[in-house]
């Protein structure tokens, strides 16, 4: 009778334990990605015109900031009004994917509507000064006019999207790349670049999916050049790490 008993208890312990382990909430889920491959963006913005060898009315316009109805730093795809319609952009680019910087995560049905997922990302960011644009006849149609033209600082944007929506955004000054950064309309001197890092972090709740996470999420980091440089990233300096935290509702 005893033996019965006993076997018994060890039975109803057993379930117990069962029932315990299954209701064990999972651990926090980590994933980190690195870039696969080298980008490059273009510049998006004409540099400053300075130091012209003649003084007239195209070269004051050259030579004022846009925000003062001038051409300097003026968007690529806005032609000069002195010159002959060139655009050196044809329309503002697209925010471009950073290859390998994309993370699915599955949320499990009991989770979407407490998960939390949490995460940063990074990218080395190297702008490069470029050689100098044709004044004639392209900014000043009417003038035969050279000039300096000097790279100045600028900013590079950095996105996080989850399922093509922009929930994040991180924004990094490029700053004039050594030696000056100037160049002459006859002569493109090679020059050092610059090389900051943009860092952005986020937090993501069901609130930012309408109220409950869908079954799967996909993180992806994309960037703008906002700059009159060349900004480049190379392979593995860009980085995207995130942590799922699947949390039980009390």
């Amino acid at each position: 009778m005893s033996k019965k008993i006993f076997t018994l208890g060890l039975l109803f312990v057993a379930v117990a334990m069962a029932g315990s382990v299954g209701a064990v909430t999972p651990p926090p889920e980590q994933k980190d990605v690195l870039s696969t491959a080298a980008v490059e963006l273009g510049p998006t913005r004409y540099p400053e015109f300075t130091s012209f060898n003649v003084s007239n009315g195209c070269t004051q316009y050259l030579s004022k900031n846009y925000k003062n109805g001038g051409l300097s730093l003026e968007n690529l795809w806005v032609p000069s009004k002195m010159g002959n319609g060139t655009k050196f952009l044809a329309q503002q680019p697209a925010r471009a994917s950073i290859p390998g910087l994309s993370i699915v995560i599955t949320i499990p049905e009991e989770y979407r509507s407490t998960a939390k997922i949490t995460g940063e990302w990074s990218v080395v960011i190297v702008g490069t000064a470029l050689g100098a644009y044709p004044i004639w006849p392209q900014l000043c149609s009417p003038f035969d006019v050279t000039s300096a033209q000097t790279y100045a600082p600028g900013e590079v944007e950095t996105y996080l999207y989850a399922n093509g929506v922009e929930k994040g955004k991180a924004i990094m000054t490029i700053p004039v790349p050594e030696e000056g950064g100037s160049v002459s309309i006859t002569q493109i001197v090679p020059r050092r670049s610059s090389d900051p890092t943009a860092v952005g972090s986020f937090v993501l709740s069901k609130d930012d999916f309408g109220g409950t996470f869908p079954a799967k999420v996909t993180l992806e980091v994309k960037w703008y050049n906002d700059t009159c440089m060349r900004v480049t990233s190379t392979q593995g300096q860009a980085a995207l790490h995130t942590t799922t935290a699947y949390v039980t509702e009390k």
